[in-house]
Formats: structure tokens, sequence, C-alpha cells
């Protein structure tokens, strides 16, 4: 019956505001047309009357002029509500017939519009009861992201490429680079996973420049004259060496 309210919600969609229906109301009007959404059951309810069963389907109630009344507010009239249940039959919006024990009320499209309150009701109770378990594994799932952002993954050889030339060295150094770290397995001193590859590969290009302008100078002033000449195929040694001092980790 109306006024029975039973907890809970109903939709009210926006796109009602840009109907032509809507639009013609006026703000008792739309009270009235509210109250019909908010009283209507969400699900089929028996009662007895007399000798007699009487059933509501969803988006159904059994009411009556004054108790719609009552439900609206209070500069809203019997006579405006009788027009506005005109009006929202006119527009499809429901459908109104009296019965023995009242007005029975049909809000039209309702399963369309309003999806089974009971079921929202036990969809809620179960995500709030889950709500713990749901931290948990969220904050699993934030780890393990974590891992998955320190995982390693190695460059391909155009990236190497591309960083060494970004960071003024050659192509032929980031070759000399991906080449030795990719036949290590991406290992630091032959021990430790590489956990940034951009990071080491600005100390490969800063210690091979400190060699080149080292063995250059040296060169200039004759005191390799009697070492063995620093070729590209010794470097890898010698980065590698540096990689195992603690001062370069």
């Amino acid at each position: 019956m109306a006024g029975e309210y039973s907890g809970g919600w109903v939709k009210l969609w926006r796109k009602l505001t840009q109907s032509q229906m809507y639009r013609s109301m006026t703000s008792a009007q739309r009270d009235v047309m509210i109250q019909c959404l908010i009283l209507a059951n969400h699900e089929e309810k028996e009662w007895e009357w007399g000798s007699q069963v009487f059933k509501c389907k969803p988006g159904q109630f059994i009411t009556s002029l004054e108790s719609l009344r009552e439900s609206c507010a209070q500069d809203v009239s019997i006579q405006m509500i009788r027009t506005t249940i005109q009006k929202l039959e006119k527009w499809d919006f429901l459908a109104n017939k009296s019965t023995k024990t009242g007005r029975l009320i049909t809000v039209k499209n309702w399963e369309l519009y309003q999806q089974e309150q009971q079921t929202q009701q036990q969809t809620q109770q179960q995500t709030a009861n889950k709500q713990p378990t749901t931290t948990e594994e969220e904050e699993e799932g934030k780890e393990d992201n974590k891992k998955r952002e320190r995982r390693f993954t190695p460059p391909s050889k155009q990236e190497t490429a591309d960083f060494f030339r970004q960071n003024g060295s050659t192509v032929e150094e980031a070759g000399k680079y991906w080449y030795h770290f990719s036949s290590n397995g991406w290992m630091v001193g032959g021990k430790a996973p590489m956990k940034n590859w951009q990071s080491a590969g600005k100390k490969w290009i800063l210690t091979s420049k400190t060699i080149n302008t080292n063995g250059a100078a040296q060169r200039r002033n004759g005191t390799l004259a009697h070492q063995q000449p620093l070729t590209p195929e010794c470097l890898p040694g010698i980065m590698q060496r540096i990689a195992d001092d603690p001062r370069y980790t």
C-alpha cells in the first residue's frame, strides 16, 4: 500500500529531464511522478482483502488519491494529483486502474529502467561482507604490480643504440655494451641481476669516455709505447673490472 516504504532506492535517469513530458510538467506534477516511482513495489507482493488474494507485480502499487497526497509536498492538492495521473497516462508513463482495494498504479517499463531492488540489496550486502577480503586482494595486487615494475626487461639493440646516441656516445659503443651484457644474462659484475639498464649504460658511456681520453693522453705523452695497445676487444674486460669495483656500484 502507499506509504509503506521498505528501504532501498530507485533509479532516476538523467535523460528523463530532457523528455518533453518532464519539461512540460510543473514542480508539483514532478513531485507526484517521483512519488509514484518511490512507492512502486520492487518485487511481487500478495495481500488478502476480504475473501480474495490480490497481487502486485514489480512496478505496481495500490494507493488512493488521499494516500498519494500524504506522500507529496503540502502544496500538492488531490486535484493536482488527479490531473498529473491523467497527464502521465497520456504520456504512457503509467497505467491507472480502480480496484476494490483502491487505485492500482502501474509504472510502465519498470523492469527496463529499474533493476530488481532485492538483487541490488543482496549484492550490496555481499560486497560489504567481502570488503576486508577485497582490501587484502587489492593490497596483494599492488604488491604484484610493484614486483612487475621492478622486474627487469632487457632493451633491444635498437633501444640501446638510440639511448647511447642521446647521451653523446656512438652506435659502436652501444653495440659493445649490448653484446657484453646479453652474453652474461644482463648480470652486473657477473653476479647481481641488472635493475636499470639506462643507469648501467650511462656508467658505461662515462667510463668509456674516461678510458678513451686517458688513452689518448698517454699515447700523446709516449707512455704507452711499451704497453699493450688499447683495443676495442679489451674494453669489455675493463668494464667488467670496473663493474666489480664497489666504488662504481
